[in-house]
């Protein structure tokens, strides 16, 4: 009977072993796909950012173009600047000034910012594109 008891008491041992090893490997299984779930979001804010870089990139590029045209047909007016006009170019370059601050902070946004930066950024950039088409339309 001695044995019969030792027998048992190892089965239920082992028996208990088993099932708290079960018991972590489910949890290690929630923490895996936490960990899983937590990569793909920052891989697709990290994808998100890469979008607005180039979406800024492109737009900064057609806004200088824009601007260089602007300076030649400014060169060649032979009107002085009036004081809107000139306020406009200064709320354009206060703008683009602003957007390159944004735009150097990207990368340092976090996850619970992004939506609020990025629709900030792009609605200033849709701005600053509408003030150089407008003042470019007047000349």
């Amino acid at each position: 009977m001695s044995a019969l008891k030792k027998i048992s008491v190892a089965f239920m041992l082992c028996a208990g072993i088993i099932a708290f090893s079960g018991c972590g490997s489910g949890q290690q299984n929630k923490s895996n796909d936490e960990t899983e779930q937590n990569e793909e979001i920052n891989a697709r804010l990290i994808e998100e950012k890469n979008e607005l870089q180039q979406l800024a990139k492109d737009g900064f590029s057609e806004i200088n173009r824009k601007i260089m045209e602007l300076n030649e047909k400014i060169k060649k007016h032979s009107e002085p600047l009036t004081d809107k006009q000139n306020e406009t170019l200064d709320e354009i370059q206060d703008l683009r000034v602003d957007l390159n601050n944004m735009l150097h902070k990207v990368k340092n946004v976090s996850e619970d910012q992004w939506e609020s930066f990025q629709g900030n950024f792009k609605k200033e950039l849709e701005e600053l594109q509408e003030k150089v088409d407008d003042i470019l339309d007047e000349f």
